[in-house]
């Protein structure tokens, strides 16, 4: 809450102070920025009610945002689209407010502001900072991506983003709902240090994410002219539209192997390796760092540089098994 807070205001100060957006960005941004506040307090909502198997609510909060904005595109949108920032915010709300009763009235779990001097806070505040770090050295691969691509013109970026967004709808709607009672049931497993049940369930989930996930990204492949076709009719050429196929073929392997780690690095985390996991992130950072060099050096094509991400991500793979089989035989003896 704090630091949206503190990004919230600082958004204004710089907004405010400086010509750094246009009029409509600033008028719809102006609003549109709470959004931020809300957004991290739902998620931290999500992550209590799915640990208390109130899976739904994941899904709840999506849901009650795109039918809102989906009924106000239709009836209501005209030519100002800050209609769109409002009832974001209110549908948000109304979701955050179905969270709460059901923390506050079927979970009877309480709230309260707890002081820096607790134990338990220092640490939360010290491993979220390690986690932070480490996701902002895997992030580089985004802009390391964008820098690539834009290279070759603001289009093929643009073709990138409809293939990656296929990719993250298989991730959504397959492989979401069962990786939410996974991590569940693991943080459950691991807090009663029942450790001999953690290879049945990885195993278990490793294969259900692993089938659907292939199985849902052969179907997409082969669906994919046809989705464009019916929503983007006339936008795509034919070699537009095999581009984002080609480019398709790439994301599904990068994230076949997220897919894979998934579980890993779930018990990873539960096992408190923050030390590890940021170290993993750097191995990652300098490999496509290092990658992109030599993509730049010899004026390789992008396919080359979605190689050098597939690698390393397979790297982060193969040092997460490692580590997670390290902790298995120690936490079993």
């Amino acid at each position: 809450v704090v630091l949206s807070l503190l990004i919230i205001g600082m958004y204004f100060f710089i907004t405010n102070n400086f010509n750094v957006l246009s009029l409509e960005q600033k008028y719809f941004l102006d609003v549109f920025i709470f959004y931020l506040l809300l957004q991290n307090l739902i998620n931290f909502n999500k992550t209590i009610l799915n640990l208390e198997h109130y899976y739904f609510s994941s899904y709840l909060v999506d849901f009650i945002v795109i039918v809102s904005n989906i009924l106000i595109v239709i009836f209501f949108l005209h030519d100002d689209i800050i209609i769109l920032a409002y009832s974001t915010l209110i549908a948000s709300s109304i979701a955050f407010l179905v969270q709460l009763y059901l923390i506050y009235f079927r979970l009877s779990i309480k709230f309260k502001v707890a002081s820096f001097r607790e134990k338990t806070i220092r640490k939360i505040y010290k491993n979220s900072f390690k986690i932070n770090i480490g996701g902002l050295l895997y992030s580089s691969k985004d802009i390391l991506i964008a820098t690539v691509l834009t290279s070759y013109g603001s289009g093929l970026y643009s073709l990138f983003s409809y293939a990656n967004k296929f990719v993250g709808v298989i991730l959504q709607v397959v492989n979401a709902p069962i990786v939410n009672i996974f991590v569940t049931n693991i943080s459950h497993i691991v807090a009663k240090k029942d450790y001999t049940n953690i290879a049945p369930n990885v195993k278990k989930i490793l294969f259900k994410t692993i089938v659907l996930y292939m199985l849902s990204s052969i179907l997409v492949f082969f669906l994919l002219p046809q989705v464009l076709y019916l929503f983007f009719a006339g936008k795509f050429s034919s070699d537009e539209i095999d581009t984002i196929q080609y480019i398709f073929i790439y994301m599904t392997a990068y994230f076949l192997i997220v897919t894979v780690e998934g579980p890993f690095l779930t018990v990873l985390n539960l096992f408190k390796m923050f030390n590890y996991v940021l170290f993993v992130n750097f191995v990652f950072f300098l490999f496509i760092g290092l990658g992109f060099i030599i993509f730049k050096v010899y004026a390789l094509n992008y396919d080359y540089f979605f190689l050098f991400l597939i690698l390393a991500q397979l790297s982060n793979a193969i040092l997460y098994v490692s580590r997670y089989q390290v902790c298995m035989k120690r936490s079993t003896l």
